[in-house]
């Protein structure tokens, strides 16, 4: 018998890469991705939170302390709201801010204090009167606000001192009319919101932040310049220091201070700052 020869034809399979159509597709997968990953990555290194000199969003509660290098020309016009030493203070008002004032050198500073002083016609503690100046401590002025006793004007008639290290002393004013300031340095950008608010210190509350879907990755908020809201943080510096250029004495009834912190200028000299919230 005859056998019927059978023969069959076997189509061989083609790897999925030597297709085009899947080969592009995977590709474009890849590469979407690849950029989706890079994307979030740079928006995460690019702008970071404004703690103690980075960035930060515009209603941001915390503020940077970055200062342009001294003596540079062009601060007048990052900081319109802000004096120089030559400039005139306006009439000062019972509980109204005066504009801040920034200074360069230690010179300066003290000049400062004294222009900010003669606006509200103020007299060392120790002559008496109504109008007054003198040093506190910082830790002191922490423990007071702890107690309640910040803002009390016979607290601060038997806490305030003669001189002020500036290390670590602040000074205390009390106006004609027994209101309380606490004079101290900030950064000029800090100076500058503060400025722009005006004598009145017209805060508004923080607005609700953005809300982005978590594959919105590549929404990048403009950079802005800071607005001061109610609970904003801002860093009080005792004396002229590279954190802390600009001079201002905001109301003690619209600080609550926090605490406070120390940092090491030069050779190693210690400074203490005190961390407050606007109200």
């Amino acid at each position: 018998m005859k056998k019927i020869k059978v023969t069959k034809r076997v189509r061989a399979k083609t790897p999925w890469y030597e297709r085009p159509p899947i080969l592009f597709a995977v590709l474009a997968v890849l590469l979407a991705g690849a950029g989706l990953l890079m994307a979030y990555l740079s928006r995460g290194t690019g702008s970071s939170s404004r703690v103690l000199g980075g960035r930060s969003q515009v209603d941001s509660t915390q503020v940077a302390q970055q200062a342009p290098a001294a003596g540079s020309d062009d601060w007048r016009e990052q900081a319109r709201h802000v004096l120089a030493t030559t400039d005139a203070l306006p009439a000062a008002s019972p509980g109204a801010v005066l504009p801040p004032m920034r200074a360069e050198t230690f010179a300066d500073a003290g000049h400062v204090r004294t222009l900010l002083r003669q606006a509200r016609d103020l007299h060392p503690a120790q002559e008496g009167g109504a109008g007054a100046y003198g040093c506190v401590p910082a830790v002191v002025l922490a423990a007071a606000q702890q107690t309640g006793r910040l803002t009390d004007p016979a607290w601060a008639e038997t806490s305030m001192g003669p001189e002020c290290k500036s290390c670590c002393d602040f000074e205390l004013q009390r106006d004609q009319d027994g209101q309380l300031y606490l004079l101290g340095f900030v950064d000029l950008e800090t100076a500058e919101a503060l400025g722009a608010l005006g004598p009145a210190l017209d805060l508004s509350a923080v607005p609700p932040a953005e809300i982005r879907r978590w594959w919105q990755i590549w929404k990048k908020k403009p950079p802005e310049r800071i607005v001061l809201r109610r609970g904003s943080r801002i860093l009080l510096y005792p004396d002229l220091v590279p954190e802390g250029v600009c001079a201002v004495a905001l109301p003690l009834r619209r600080l609550d201070i926090g605490g406070v912190q120390r940092i090491r200028e030069g050779v190693g000299r210690p400074v203490e700052y005190l961390e407050a919230r606007l109200k």
